[in-house]
């Protein structure tokens, strides 16, 4: 009985989160919309996930294919994410200081040639 109760209160808070960030997002979206733009978007992503797991014929080749995906743009989320925090922050004291710079370079440079042999080992090049 209290499982049931428990979920019955995780939705409501799904749903309010969902509520609260749409309201960030789209401001001008009726109340009255948003319960309903909650559920559609449930139903949405599960319509898409059974899509993919009946259309994917090994869910294990899926899964690997999206992980070698991930680790190919890792590198440039790490620029990215380099090039903003040293550029954008303009106060001071939030600024990276230089072995804060040093570290996240190396990270830079360390996954670009492990992307590399990761690429070199999914399609055979190294064995």
């Amino acid at each position: 009985m209290s499982f049931i109760r428990i979920a019955g209160n995780s939705n409501q808070m799904n749903a309010r989160s969902f509520a609260k960030t749409l309201a960030t997002i789209f401001p001008k979206i009726k109340t009255k919309w948003r319960p309903r733009l909650y559920w559609a978007f449930v139903l949405f992503i599960a319509a898409l996930a059974f899509l993919m797991v009946v259309t994917v014929g090994n869910p294990v080749k899926l899964v690997m294919l999206v992980a070698l995906l991930s680790f190919c743009f890792a590198p440039l989320y790490y620029w990215l994410n380099y090039y903003c925090v040293t550029r954008f922050i303009k106060a001071e004291k939030f600024r990276l200081k230089r072995p804060g710079r040093v570290v996240a370079l190396m990270g830079i440079v360390v996954m670009f040639p492990a992307t590399l042999v990761c690429i070199a080992f999914r399609f055979g090049i190294l064995r």
